[in-house]
């Protein structure tokens, strides 16, 4: 699922947005819907789920 950030970097550090990226994945890789989105792209999945 393509996703865009943008920040303001006087608020948000490049650190944050990683941070906010990770827990994002993560989310995502609970509800099965990167791997269903990379699958359907013909990618394989980054990371696993069981």
């Amino acid at each position: 699922m393509p996703v865009s950030i943008h920040v303001n970097h006087a608020l948000v550090d490049g650190y944050h947005v990683g941070q906010f990226v990770a827990g994002f994945q993560k989310l995502m890789n609970q509800v099965g819907l990167a791997d269903d989105f990379l699958l359907q792209q013909n990618l394989t999945p980054i990371v696993q789920t069981p």
